[in-house]
């Protein structure tokens, strides 16, 4: 072993004993990276696994271990892997000598074993339970960061090795039913407890991702019935959760006993219950999961439109909202696009047909617009949901659907409205067309920050 006087050093010092040994032990092993295998492996043959107990040095050796997960791989590992991938690539060499036994230790430390971590999710106390799910993410965001430097340039060259990295891993973490049970445990117990929540959804996240298991969840998130305490924390752990139930039996389209609206209403009217905007682009992420396997909105990414139409629906809600501050008018609005979404979800080609039949030049819009603007005439006394629907149709246009095909629309249902004023927002269009045409396809546009609001 090279530099066994660094070596000796370390064993030696009990980083779980005070703040500077553990800030020493953590400073060595991220100067001399090369030493962190054989450390875990000391620990765990003189320490022992990680058994939880609520000790000082329970406590202090999981801070040390998180400590470790989180720090980044050296440059000098990097460089070694690009250039073996580029050596490769010209015929030099294709030797890998990389052993997967060094890379598990530094993704998941030897006294992180299954029985430990096991023991952790089904003990009594919840910081313990908070403990494991922070050392199971870690874990998995140091696997995640390990396959990114190897497959540099898109290179095959390591995937056998990431392969055996993750089955060894997959070996050393509990079984998902056990997450499922401390994710039910904490939903019965404590609620209120969003970061021990996110941390559990997050591992479930991670084993459908990277080891392809998948569990049915019985996920209740009771703070979207009182959307007034919503938190930004409160989306993220929602969107996992519909991502992981992304083909259960999850009617988002239907109002729910106890709440307001719908699913899909409910998260469009974040970002104006909480006076913010902060959200918006997460929130059209969380729209944009929910509406994936449906044929509500038109598809940016294969169609004419230049952003997804979700931006239509939250901009025009939020700006009405903002305008009318009432609330009863502002739930009659709501109350359409619940009744739209539902049904085009359940007869979407009805709409589709309508849509197509409407179309001009082979442009048809939304299918979710036809039901929207079908909807609306069933509200009564309310002039003011005439204006919402201008601003739908404004930022419809906006986001790429076609003009005439969204004026022929608004005058199939409404003959004596001008829902849709081209002259006035053709230079709107013209500038979102000129500014998005300069930003990469895969990248986030934030022009309705900018411009829309």
């Amino acid at each position: 072993m090279l530099n066994k006087l660094v070596y000796n050093v370390l064993t030696h010092l009990k980083p779980w004993n005070d703040d500077k040994q553990l800030d020493l032990t953590v400073k060595i092993l991220n100067e001399v990276p090369e030493l962190v295998p054989a450390y875990s492996t000391y620990c765990f043959n003189t320490i022992g696994a990680n058994d939880p107990k609520l000790t000082s040095f329970f406590i202090g050796q999981n801070l040390l271990i998180t400590k470790l997960l989180q720090q980044d791989f050296p440059e000098s590992f990097v460089s070694a892997v690009n250039s073996q991938i580029k050596n490769s690539e010209h015929g030099i060499s294709k030797k890998v000598n990389i052993p997967s036994s060094n890379l598990i230790e530094v993704v998941c430390p030897s006294q992180l074993t299954r029985a430990a971590l096991t023991k952790s999710l089904t003990h009594e106390s919840f910081l313990i339970k908070h403990l494991a799910l922070q050392l199971i993410v870690a874990s998995f965001q140091k696997l995640e960061k390990l396959s990114l430097i190897l497959s540099f340039s898109d290179s095959t060259m390591f995937d056998s090795l990431v392969s055996e990295v993750v089955e060894l891993l997959q070996h050393r973490l509990p079984d998902l039913s056990v997450l499922v049970g401390a994710l039910n445990e904490v939903q019965k117990k404590q609620p209120d407890n969003k970061i021990l929540l996110l941390n559990c959804l997050t591992s479930i996240q991670f084993y459908d991702q990277i080891f392809h298991q998948t569990a049915s969840l019985n996920f209740v998130n009771a703070t979207l019935q009182n959307i007034e305490n919503f938190k930004g924390i409160d989306l993220v752990t929602l969107d996992i959760y519909l991502k992981l139930n992304s083909n259960s039996q999850n009617k988002w389209w239907t109002i729910p006993k106890g709440m307001k609206n719908s699913l899909f209403t409910s998260i469009l009217r974040l970002p104006y219950h909480l006076k913010t905007h902060s959200m918006d682009t997460y929130v059209i992420g969380v729209i944009a999961n929910l509406t994936e396997q449906t044929l509500l909105l038109n598809d940016y990414k294969t169609s004419s439109v230049l952003a997804n139409p979700a931006y239509a629906l939250l901009y025009s809600l939020n700006q009405f909202s903002t305008f009318i501050n009432d609330d009863s008018e502002i739930d009659k609005v709501c109350g359409v696009l619940d009744e739209a979404v539902s049904r085009c979800v359940r007869t979407p080609y009805k709409y589709i047909d309508s849509a197509s039949r409407l179309a001009k030049d082979g442009l048809p819009v939304s299918p979710l617009v036809i039901a929207i603007l079908e909807q609306s005439k069933f509200v009564k006394d309310s002039p003011k949901i005439i204006l919402w629907l201008k601003l739908l149709m404004r930022y419809l246009l906006i986001v790429g659907e076609n003009s005439q095909s969204l004026t022929l629309a608004g005058l199939e249902f409404y003959k004596d409205q001008e829902l849709l004023d081209i002259k006035t927002h053709a230079d709107l269009l013209s500038l979102y067309k000129t500014y998005y045409q300069s930003v990469p396809k895969d990248k986030e546009v934030p022009f309705f920050e900018t411009w829309m609001l």
